[in-house]
Formats: C-alpha cells, structure tokens, sequence
C-alpha cells in the first residue's frame, strides 16, 4: 500500500522494513503439537475463529497428552530405580548370610535350618579351588558339573568376592548370586532364586500403573475444568 501511495503521490510515507529474528528457531511459531511450525494441514494450530470451546478442547488434549507422556516417563524411572535399589539390597543380604555361614561348615548346618534357607530360597553351594562342588543345599553334589568357569567364582577366586545374576544351569531358575574366597581357599556361594523378587517387581508395576492412571485421570478432571 505505501509503495503504491508513493509511486502516485511521490516519496511521502516511510516503507516499513519486514523485521525477523536472527534466531532460525524463532522464524516459525511452533505448532500446538510442539512441531517445527503451525499449519493448517498438519492440524497443529488454534485458529483465530475457533470458538472458545474449540481452543479449550484443543489446549485440554494437549494438556493430557503430556500428562500421559510425563506419567509414562516417571513410572519407567521410578521401576528403574526401584530395581537398581532392590538388587543392591539382594547382593548386600547374600554377602552378610555369606558371611555368617562362612563360620561354620555348610556341610554340618542342621536340617532344620538347611530347610528353612531353601525355604526363603536360598542355596549353599562350596566348591573347591579346582572347581568341584562339595556341598549343595538344594541338589546332588556328586552330579554336579565342574563350577571354576561360573563368573561369581572366576571372580572369588581372583579377588575375594565375586556376584553375578544369570539363570542357573542345576535348578533353570533366574538367580542372584554371591561367592567369597574362604580361608582355606575354598569358594562358598550363597544363591536366591529370582522368583519371589519378580513377583514383588511386578506388584511394584501394578501400583505404578495405579497411581499413574488415578494421576492422569485427576489431570483429565482438572482440565476439563479450566
């Protein structure tokens, strides 16, 4: 308009000059779905003539979404965290039962607490410096194959202790173990099958997802309040 004013009437108004940003990120406004810009193609924007319903709708579906994703995101962060602590806490128990057992030999344990260990599941094995085992809790020794390659013994024998968490190849049970270097050079291991920790993980989940759909559900109510 002020050019074609000026071409008529000679240089009488200033031509304004487009300002833009030195920023790139800035160039574009960004989209209701947080993309590189708005359009009305993608669906991404709130219009000028949306009626007040239509703006509350679109910003309260947004509002949820992000929600949800936040929800999503603390639930796996706290499970992660969770099992980090729990399995510190197993391995922590194992070396202190270890410990205790050490004194004494875990052939000469009475009956009555060797079944009162298997039944908190846990097993005692003792295995000589070349690899045979001498003693277990839960299975036949003399039918036991050579442990000197297992990892928590490789470990115990070179510095003392050693921990490892994989599936059993006796019992074909997922289980914790710890193993520590005796005085007379025997490795004694303390193992707990990973059953019962599971179970109390996947309660763990289900209040998790719990709280998580009770939170996103008072979000959803929140909302729609606004």
């Amino acid at each position: 308009i002020v050019a074609r004013f000026n071409h008529i009437y000679g240089d009488t108004l200033v031509e304004p000059e487009i300002l833009l940003p030195d920023n790139a990120v800035c160039m574009r406004l960004p989209g209701t779905d947080g993309k590189a810009k708005m359009s009305k193609s993608l669906g991404n924007c709130i219009y000028l003539s949306d009626t007040s319903k239509e703006v509350k709708k679109k910003i309260n579906s947004k509002f949820m979404l992000i929600s949800a994703i936040a929800i999503i995101v603390m639930a796996i962060c706290a499970m992660v965290l969770f099992y980090d602590i729990l399995k510190k806490q197993i391995f922590d128990d194992l070396k202190a039962n270890a410990h205790v057992i050490s004194m004494m030999k875990p052939e000469d344990l009475p009956d009555e607490i060797n079944y009162n260990l298997n039944k908190d599941g846990l097993r005692i094995t003792l295995i000589n410096e070349d690899g045979t085992v001498i003693y277990d809790s839960m299975e036949d020794e003399s039918k036991m194959e050579n442990h000197r390659e297992r990892p928590e013994i490789v470990s115990a024998l070179a510095a003392g202790e050693g921990r490892a968490m994989r599936k059993s190849t006796t019992s074909t049970k997922h289980t914790f173990y710890y193993a520590m270097r005796t005085d007379d050079g025997k490795v004694l291991r303390i193992g707990k099958d990973s059953n019962s920790i599971y179970s109390l993980i996947i309660k763990m989940v289900y209040l998790t997802l719990s709280v998580g759909f009770c939170v996103f559900v008072l979000c959803t109510v929140l909302a729609h309040r606004l």
